[in-house]
């Protein structure tokens, strides 16, 4: 009798021990395979059949035909690469002390270089040539240029205006600049920067916008970093067997079918743990707050500058929300989101500026729009290439008005 009930659970566990690896090696030929880390569209580069066959997609787009009044020596199929190399076929890279830079990209009209500066597609040397005047410029996805090619930039421009005024001898801009950036970030790249040795002529920054935009302080992927290091931890609590029965592609499939019965259920998928975001404030709390962070982080670059013999300029750059007439502007919104915090904040710091409270390195650019009547960005709130020379030109007389260079 029990040799009998033994043969039968053997056979059973057997067929059902089968049966387990018929229907694995099955659903791992099914189920899509898990992405590559720095995968996907942001391998995406000019040559490839993926680039062009984006391309053409996009080309008779409604916003790519928009911005052909600002870039009439460019192509529908010129603008459609703009657009994918500024906002689709690039990526962030991690940064210990940042949280994040752009990654490194080489496209026809958006270049970054391996150590985080756009540059074109010739390149610049790095470290820098020592016999050059290096500058370095922080700021933003204004200051970086998203929307534009390599050779409309505000920082591109900037190099121009100095080699005239520069009698000779060679300046290099090295373009910083990031997206979602705002001083803080600036502040800390700038010290990492110093630290490992750069001496730059001249460091610039351009700020504002971002930093009432990210009033919080916080930089923009802190949540989703957060929730990436508690799901981390988790899984190295459970560890072990664990880790293999989560990687099988039956339990893969289980998860895949539970997350999508979530959504259509007006769910969403589960995390390991619940990150809540930070309880929001009043926006004019926010703002003050946002303006203090900017003047610690202004004090702390000027004497960072002073220490090391690098001369600092610190702009207020032109936003939307602040001297301009947005009648004009030809993608305005109704509302500016996060941006409606510039509306709030620049007249407090237009304030502090006619005072001198900003401190010897300030430059005042935020009204270089005023009673222009005409377009100035090239989405909410981007600049375009006419904006940027505009700016680029601010930059450079207020270089030039103090021997800074």
């Amino acid at each position: 009798m029990w040799s009998r009930a033994y043969r039968g659970t053997a056979l059973f566990l057997t067929n059902l021990g089968l049966a387990l690896v018929v229907l694995n090696a099955a659903l791992w030929l099914l189920l899509p395979s898990r992405p590559a880390p720095g995968g996907g569209a942001r391998k995406v580069v000019p040559g490839t059949d993926a680039y062009a066959a984006a391309v053409r997609a996009l080309v008779s787009q409604p916003s790519v035909r928009d911005k052909a009044p600002f870039f009439p020596h460019l192509g529908p199929e010129d603008l459609a690469a703009l657009a994918l190399e500024t906002w689709v076929f690039r990526g962030y890279r991690y940064e210990p002390w940042t949280q994040f830079r752009e990654g490194p990209y080489r496209g026809r009209f958006v270049n970054v270089d391996e150590h985080g500066f756009r540059t074109d597609a010739a390149g610049a040397p790095w470290p820098p040539e020592r016999d050059a005047a290096n500058v370095f410029v922080f700021g933003g996805s204004t200051t970086f240029g998203y929307g534009l090619p390599d050779d409309q930039t505000v920082p591109h421009h900037l190099e121009r205006y100095l080699a005239r005024a520069a009698e000779g001898r060679r300046v290099r801009v090295y373009n910083f600049a990031a997206g979602y950036y705002f001083s803080t970030q600036e502040r800390v790249l700038f010290e990492q920067l110093v630290s490992a040795g750069e001496r730059p002529a001249l460091a610039v920054f351009v700020d504002g916008l971002n930093d009432f935009y990210n009033a919080s302080g916080r930089p923009e992927f802190t949540q989703r970093l957060e929730r990436l290091w508690l799901g981390a931890e988790d899984g190295a609590a459970r560890g072990g067997i664990g880790d293999l029965v989560r990687a099988l592609p039956m339990t893969r499939a289980a998860t895949m079918l539970r997350e999508r019965f979530a959504r259509r259920d007006g769910g969403t998928a589960p995390v390991p743990r619940v990150v809540l975001p930070p309880r929001p404030e009043p926006p004019d709390v926010l703002v003050e707050r946002a303006i203090a962070r900017f003047q610690d982080n202004r004090r702390i670059i000027e004497a960072v500058g002073a220490a090391y013999g690098i001369p600092i300029l610190i702009a207020w750059q032109p936003v939307p929300t602040y001297g301009y007439d947005v009648r004009h502007h030809a993608f305005a919104p109704k509302d500016f989101g996060p941006h409606e915090r510039s509306r709030l904040g620049y007249p407090k710091v237009a304030a502090l500026y006619r005072s001198g409270a900003l401190g010897p390195s300030a430059v005042w650019c935020a009204d270089i729009q005023q009673r222009l009547s005409e377009p100035l960005y090239i989405d909410t709130v981007h600049y375009t290439p006419r904006m940027a020379r505009r700016v680029a030109r601010c930059l450079a007389h207020a270089v030039e008005r103090r021997g800074l260079l």
